[in-house]
């Protein structure tokens, strides 16, 4: 096991020669709005998205207990432990790797899709430090000038309307928590 999160646990699995990593999301236990809601919300992102900054998912498969999403290996880990581990990134290293979020993001919203749960450790990073955007449980889909009412996200990366209860606009909150992130990096 490489990785776990609040909703599965992801292993290193091999596809013919190609190493990948596959999360495992078990639906016993899981609150029927993560089943009916969340999870299709992070296979659509998955299947709608191709970007060289986001993850790419390879496959899908289901079985009654479990969901497993084989998806690109990141052997660079996430972001907060990357910074954890070595410190504050250089001027230099923080510039390169936020312009490959912010494309990914900026392609994101031109999909009309708002992530809603950038934070550093959804940022992975491949074996060549290239950014890889995941997690899309809490990504949603929206037309310009809709306003989202849900909290969701991190709430230290989450855009202050939103921590107040307040109408929000989802493509600026994850412009909010870009800022939080790159604070984050330096």
């Amino acid at each position: 096991m490489i990785g776990e999160g609040a909703y599965g646990k992801i292993f290193i699995s091999t596809v013919g020669n190609i190493n990948v990593a596959v999360k495992i999301i078990s639906k016993k236990g899981k609150s029927n709005e993560y089943l009916e809601k969340f999870l299709p919300r992070e296979l659509e992102a998955a299947s709608k998205l191709k970007h060289e900054n986001i993850i790419n998912v390879f496959d899908v498969m289901e079985s009654k207990n479990s969901v497993y999403i084989v998806m690109e290996l990141a052997q660079g880990g996430d972001l907060l432990d990357k910074i954890t581990e070595e410190g504050p990134l250089s001027k230099e290293e923080a510039q390169k790797i936020f312009k490959q979020i912010v494309e990914a993001v900026e392609y994101m919203h031109r999909q009309n899709m708002a992530h809603r749960d950038l934070k550093l450790e959804n940022i992975l990073l491949d074996s060549e430090c290239k950014v890889k955007v995941t997690d899309f449980g809490f990504s949603k889909t929206v037309q310009k000038n809709e306003l989202s009412n849900t909290f969701c996200g991190s709430a230290v990366y989450t855009a202050p309307e939103i921590l107040k209860g307040e109408a929000y606009d989802a493509f600026k909150a994850d412009v909010w928590s870009l800022g939080v992130i790159l604070y984050g990096l330096v």
